[in-house]
C-alpha cells in the first residue's frame, strides 16, 4: 500500500520524496505521478479529501506549525498583543521600596497627651505636665517565588522564526507578581495560612482598626428608604456618606490632612449612582445621584478644611457573584456579603506598603535533567502597615428595606 499523504512524508518536498522513494524502490517521478493519481482517481489509496484533512490536522496539532502561518498562502500578523491584564494596588495602596531580605516592617507614631492648665498665681507653684508617647507597629514582609521553564525543542522552534519565548514567558512571570501585589496590598495573608492570616489588606481590615458601619444593623439608619445603597433615593444615599463622614472629622478635629481624600465604591453601586437620578413625568434630569454625592461632600469636605475627595471603583467588593474573573480570595464583599464601601486618606503616612526586594531574577540556565531552560525570580513583599486605627472606615451595604421609598 502507498504512504498516506501526511505532514513530513509529503511526496511534495524534495527531501520527503527522496525519502519516499527510496522506501518504494521507485523514481522520483513516479513518487509525484502516484500523488497527483491519488488525488484525481477512485483507485487511488487516498482520496483528496483524507489527505487534506490529514494534513490539516497534522498541522494544527502538531509543534509551532499549529501556532504560526505554515504556507504562503497564510498572512501572519507578527505584531504582539498586549495581555488583557490592569493592577490596581499602586493606584489605591501607596508602596514604598528596600529594606532587601527582611521579615518585619516596622514603623511608630507619636501620642501626645496635652496639658490642661490655664491659670498660675504668684501663690501657687503647681505645674501642668504634658505627656508623650510613642506606639510600634509592624507588619510582616515575607519571600514569593516564581519561575519559567521552556522546554528545548520548543526553544529551537521559536528561535527558528524568530519568536522570543523567554521575553513571553517573563511577561507571564511579571502579571503573576502584579496579581500577588493585589492580594497583599487589598486582602494581606488571606488564603495563605500565614500567621492564621491575621495580617489584613485595605479592604478587609477587623474592627480594632477600622469602623465599620453595617447599613442593615446601624441604629443611625434605622429610618432610611433602604438598606441598599443601590435602591436609596438621593437625600437617603448623602446623609449616610455625609453621616461617616462628619464621624471622621469628629475624629480628626485637630488633623484635617488626615481627612479622608478617597472612596472606593463596589462596581455595581457605581453602576447604578451613574444613572440620572430622577426621572419624573415632566422629563429627565440628567445628573446623576453620583454627581450630587460629589458635590455635597467636597463642599463639606471644603468647610472642614479637608481635601477633594476621589470617588473609584474597585472589583474587589463586589458580591461574589459578580466578582467575575478574578481570583474569589480578593473578594471582600462586606458584613452581608451585598458590597462594601471604603473611606479612607490615601496616604503612605498613615497607610502604606512595602515592597522589600523587587522582583529579582536569576540565571537562566539549562536543566540537563528536563532538558529545558529555567529561570527562578524572588521577591519579598510586606502587607500594609496602618499606623492609625480607625483611619479606615467600611460602609457594608444592606440586605433588606427599612421603610416604603418615598421621591424626593
Amino acid at each position: 500500500m502507498k504512504e498516506r499523504i501526511v505532514k513530513f512524508n509529503s511526496p511534495f518536498t524534495f527531501k520527503d520524496g527522496l525519502e519516499t522513494a527510496k522506501q518504494e524502490k521507485i523514481t522520483l517521478d513516479e513518487v509525484w505521478y502516484n500523488s497527483q493519481l491519488a488525488f484525481e482517481t477512485d483507485k487511488a489509496a487516498v482520496s483528496l479529501t483524507d489527505a487534506m484533512a490529514e494534513y490539516h490536522d497534522a498541522i494544527l496539532n502538531d509543534g509551532i506549525e499549529g501556532k504560526y502561518a505554515y504556507n504562503l498562502f497564510t498572512v501572519l500578523d507578527a505584531n504582539i498583543r498586549r495581555p488583557l491584564f490592569n493592577s490596581f494596588a499602586f493606584k489605591h495602596v501607596p508602596h514604598i521600596y528596600g529594606g532587601g531580605a527582611a521579615e518585619t516592617d516596622k514603623g511608630f507614631y507619636h501620642k501626645h497627651q496635652a496639658g490642661k492648665g490655664r491659670l498660675a498665681s504668684g501663690n501657687n507653684s503647681k505645674i501642668t505636665l504634658v505627656d508623650y508617647d510613642s506606639e510600634t507597629l509592624e507588619a510582616p514582609i515575607v519571600p514569593i517565588t516564581l519561575g519559567l521553564a521552556i522546554g528545548m525543542v520548543d526553544k529551537i522552534k521559536y528561535d527558528h522564526i524568530g519568536f522570543d519565548i523567554v521575553e513571553a514567558y517573563q511577561t507571564a512571570v511579571n502579571i503573576s507578581y502584579q496579581i500577588e501585589l493585589e492580594k497583599f496590598a487589598f486582602v494581606g495573608h488571606k488564603g495563605t495560612g500565614i500567621n492564621n492570616d491575621a495580617a489584613k489588606g485595605l479592604l478587609n481590615f477587623t474592627s480594632d482598626d477600622a469602623v465599620i458601619t453595617n447599613l442593615d444593623t446601624d441604629p443611625r439608619f434605622a429610618g432610611l428608604s433602604s438598606k441598599e445603597l443601590q435602591k436609596m433615593n438621593t437625600l437617603d444615599l448623602i446623609t449616610v456618606f455625609e453621616t461617616e463622614y462628619l464621624a471622621d472629622c469628629a475624629e480628626k478635629a485637630y488633623a484635617s490632612w488626615a481627612l479622608i481624600n478617597k472612596i472606593l465604591l463596589f462596581p455595581n453601586l457605581l453602576a447604578s449612582l451613574s444613572k440620572p437620578a430622577h426621572i419624573t413625568s415632566s422629563g429627565t434630569v440628567y445628573r446623576s445621584q453620583l454627581e450630587y454625592l460629589k458635590q455635597a461632600l467636597n463642599e463639606l469636605s471644603l468647610g472642614f478644611g479637608g481635601p477633594e475627595i476621589t470617588i473609584d471603583s474597585v472589583p474587589y467588593t463586589n458580591p461574589l457573584a459578580d466578582l467575575g474573573q478574578f481570583d474569589p480570595i480578593l473578594n471582600e464583599p462586606g458584613s452581608n456579603s451585598t458590597g462594601r464601601v471604603v473611606m479612607y486618606r490615601q496616604d503612605p503616612y498613615i497607610i502604606r506598603s512595602r515592597i522589600a526586594m523587587d522582583l529579582t531574577p536569576g540565571a537562566l540556565v539549562l536543566d540537563i535533567t528536563n532538558n529545558q531552560l529555567r529561570r527562578n525570580y524572588i521577591a519579598f513583599i510586606g502587607t500594609p502597615l496602618l499606623f492609625y486605627p480607625k483611619h479606615i472606615r467600611y460602609i457594608d451595604n444592606g440586605t433588606e428595606p427599612a421603610t416604603e421609598p418615598e421621591n424626593p
